[in-house]
């Protein structure tokens, strides 16, 4: 027996698809889910980026230990002269290049947040780290180059900075050091790389530690006079 089930009424067509208001309410909801979580992303993006760059200043420390080791206390001497480093290509009479036979890899100095490095060693800009070669002698009152220092000199090498986040004043383009890192120039254009991560950057200090530090607010002349350095 046949069983005829109770008519609703006639149908109309089925909708397919979404009707231009609920696409634009989802469109809005990826919206402000984006705008959300965009700032937390870039923000673990670049704690990321200043970890390997922290990484990178502690074996470059090591290596600023076994230079020191090998010659018999003394620190590394920083050539800035265009002459020599740019003209001549001798760019292992920078303090970068001679800590360079200490490492395993020369990449260790290139920061991951900087940009437009060179990737051929000796290049213009095939680092990111400046090394700190000044210190200021009360004595004489004038500031001088830290050319082949003893470290025994050093007053306190815990708050010594040696290499740190840094672009040279001429945006890098020629691959040697300038040395002006005091704290009076936070704000030039020598100033830039101290402020890459996050309005901050990431030194290496002579004792071998590893810290970051906002220019003005968390350094000190102590960090870059490094002391009555005959």
């Amino acid at each position: 027996m046949r069983i005829e089930r109770p008519h609703s009424g006639p149908r109309g067509p089925r909708r397919v698809g979404f009707t231009l208001i609920e696409l634009l309410v989802v469109v809005a909801v990826i919206a402000i889910l984006a705008a959300l979580t965009m700032p937390m992303l870039l923000k673990a993006m670049g704690q990321g980026q200043s970890a390997r760059c922290k990484s990178n200043l502690h074996q470059i420390g090591a290596a600023v230990m076994g230079y020191i080791r090998d010659y018999d206390g003394l620190l590394p001497a920083s050539d800035d002269s265009e002459s020599r480093i740019i003209d001549q290509g001798q760019w292992w009479r920078t303090a970068q290049g001679m800590m360079v036979p200490y490492l395993t890899d020369y990449f260790v100095f290139q920061c991951p947040s900087d940009s437009g490095l060179a990737s051929v060693l000796g290049g213009a800009r095939w680092w990111s780290y400046g090394w700190n070669s000044n210190y200021y002698n009360t004595s004489t009152g004038s500031w001088r180059g830290m050319f082949h220092r003893n470290i025994n000199y050093v007053e306190n090498p815990s708050a010594a900075i040696t290499f740190l986040d840094h672009v040279e004043a001429d945006g890098g383009v020629d691959g040697n050091g300038d040395r002006p890192y005091q704290d009076a120039v936070v704000n030039s254009k020598t100033a830039q790389g101290m402020k890459r991560h996050n309005g901050g950057f990431n030194a290496l200090f002579l004792d071998g530690h590893v810290d970051y530090l906002r220019p003005g607010p968390d350094t000190s002349k102590e960090n870059f006079e490094w002391g009555n350095v005959p």
